[in-house]
């Protein structure tokens, strides 16, 4: 799989979980994303599937962390190309904080 440099991506992984950020590269299942953020959890906004959340992103009640401006994954098990509409409602949502 080739993606351009700054294609923004959700990447499921084996025991790190689910990312959406810029892709940066990739070599085997290490993948590198920019300014991304963890999806602690995630609902999708139409279906039921993280294809959903690919595509239409997430529903309001899912939980998401801060921005990192760079991850390095060591994990991945799946890369999938997020649209814009996607994208936005995860960076839209507030990052989530545990209760005290």
């Amino acid at each position: 799989m080739h993606l351009p440099n700054r294609t923004p991506v959700i990447v499921r992984c084996s025991a790190a979980g689910v990312h959406a950020g810029y892709y940066d590269g990739h070599t085997g299942s290490e993948v590198t994303l920019r300014d991304s953020r963890r999806l602690w959890y995630w609902v999708a906004a139409q279906g039921a599937y993280l294809s959903g959340v690919a595509v239409h992103g997430v529903a309001t009640q899912s939980m998401v962390g801060v921005t990192v401006p760079q991850i390095v994954l060591l994990d991945a098990c799946e890369i999938l190309v997020a649209s814009p509409q996607a994208m936005e409602t995860i960076y839209d949502l507030p990052p989530h904080r545990m209760a005290p």
